[in-house]
């Protein structure tokens, strides 16, 4: 299994994603329940996506292939917004500054996605 489709790929990594940054996001703020100040917090709310995300990429970069699709790209990043917006709200009232935050954190953790996928897929074009 190590070849599977995009659509298969994306399934399985945005679900990943979603149950990795809830952990994450319980996890750090129990922890941070007890430094219960704003730079703490705010450091939770940053580290969160990064973290999920790095866990997941750990786990499902070894089922990256080579997708024919040409609008992988695309697709991966509307599913990113979709999932860092659903775990966001799920976990979070509206703030703007923590949104302002997650979403800084949102964005590094969908830039290293990017950067390990093109990564896998250069070398196995290489090959």
């Amino acid at each position: 299994m190590r070849n599977m489709t995009q659509r298969k790929f994306i399934i399985m990594y945005n679900v990943l994603l979603l149950i990795a940054i809830e952990i994450f996001m319980i996890l750090l703020i129990s922890i941070s329940a007890e430094n219960a100040s704003l730079t703490t917090i705010i450091l939770t709310i940053f580290l969160t996506p990064i973290l999920g995300n790095m866990l997941v990429m750990s786990t499902v970069k070894k089922y990256i292939g080579k997708f024919a699709e040409n609008n992988f790209n695309k697709v991966f990043l509307i599913s990113n917004v979709v999932v860092y917006i659903f775990a966001y709200l799920f976990a979070l009232k509206f703030n703007i500054v923590l949104v302002s935050v997650y979403t800084i954190g949102a964005v590094i953790g969908y830039l290293i996605s990017v950067k390990i996928i093109k990564r896998i897929k250069s070398k196995n074009i290489k090959k």
